[in-house]
C-alpha cells in the first residue's frame, strides 16, 4: 500500500490524461503531442448533461478534460445505480470500433470539459504510438477492477467499510492528475449519490457518514472530503491499492 500522504507536483501546461498516463510512465515528446493533438475536438456542457444516453450508437471515446461525470442505470422502479465515475484525464468508450449501442447514461456531475475521438483516430493511435495504445488498454482494464473491487463491497463489506473504501478510491484516482491536496478533495457527489455508488438508501448513508465522522476517519462539510488521518482510514477498511496500479508497461522506447 502506497503512502497516500505523498502528493506529486503536476505541470498543468499538459492536459489531465497526459498528467494521469504520464504520473508513472516516462512518455516521449511525441507521445505527449499525440495525446495532446486527439484532443483537438473539445466540448463543454454544464452539470446535467447527458454525455451518453442508453441505447445512443456509440460513435466517439470520450476523453474528461475537466470535470466529473457518472455512468448510471435506472430499474424499472425508479431505482437509480450509479455504476462508475468519470473524473479528469479518464477516457470511456475507447473501443468504439466494435459496433455497439449504450447499454448506460453518462451525465455531467459538474460543469465539464470534454474532448471526442474519432475511431479513425484511435486506430491510428493503436498502429502508430504502442505505448499510448497500451495506455488505452490500461485504462480499459482499470474500469473493470474498479467494478471489480465494487462489487466486493457491495457484496462483502460493512456500510462503513463501504463508504470509505469508495472515499478513498476516488481519492487516489483524483492523485494521479494533482486533483487532491494533502488530506482531501471537492466532493461534488451529494450524499445521497455516493448512497446510489454503495447501494444504500439515503438514509443510511447519512447515519453511516455520521458514523465515520464520530469516529474520526471522515470530514464531509459542503462540498468537501477530508481524511483527519489517512493511516486510519486506509486500516478501517482494509483498502488495498492494487486494483488502482499505476499506467506502467513493458513496450521501450524505439
Amino acid at each position: 500500500m502506497k503512502d497516500l500522504n505523498q502528493i506529486t507536483p503536476f505541470d498543468r501546461s499538459h492536459s489531465a490524461i497526459v498528467r494521469r498516463l504520464g504520473a508513472s510512465s516516462l512518455l516521449a515528446a511525441e507521445e505527449i503531442a499525440q495525446l495532446e493533438s486527439l484532443q483537438g475536438e473539445t466540448q463543454t456542457h454544464s452539470r446535467d448533461y447527458h454525455l451518453v444516453r442508453d441505447g445512443d450508437l456509440l460513435e466517439y471515446a470520450i476523453v474528461v478534460r475537466s470535470g466529473w461525470a457518472a455512468r448510471w442505470h435506472e430499474t424499472v422502479d425508479g431505482t437509480r445505480q450509479i455504476i462508475n465515475l468519470y473524473l479528469p484525464g479518464e477516457i470511456f468508450g475507447q473501443h468504439i470500433n466494435f459496433y455497439r449501442r449504450a447499454i448506460h447514461t453518462v451525465t455531467a456531475l459538474t460543469d465539464m470539459e470534454i474532448a471526442r475521438i474519432g475511431p479513425d483516430a484511435i486506430l491510428e493511435t493503436y498502429r502508430s504510438f504502442p505505448r499510448l495504445a497500451a495506455g488505452f488498454d490500461w485504462t480499459a482494464a482499470r474500469s473493470i477492477n474498479i467494478l471489480s473491487e465494487r462489487n466486493v463491497s457491495l457484496g462483502a463489506r460493512r456500510a462503513d467499510s463501504r463508504v470509505l473504501h469508495f472515499l478513498l478510491e476516488v481519492y487516489l484516482r483524483l492523485m494521479a492528475t494533482g486533483d487532491v491536496d494533502e488530506d482531501g478533495y471537492r466532493m461534488p457527489l451529494t450524499q445521497a449519490m455516493v448512497g446510489e455508488v454503495c447501494g444504500m438508501s439515503a438514509v443510511h448513508t447519512n447515519r453511516t457518514m455520521r458514523q465515520l465522522i464520530r469516529a474520526g476517519l471522515l470530514d464531509w462539510r459542503r462540498d468537501r472530503v477530508r481524511f483527519p488521518d489517512l493511516k486510519a482510514a486506509v486500516a478501517a477498511c482494509d483498502f488495498d491499492d492494487r486494483f488502482l496500479a499505476p499506467f506502467q508497461t513493458r513496450l521501450t522506447q524505439a
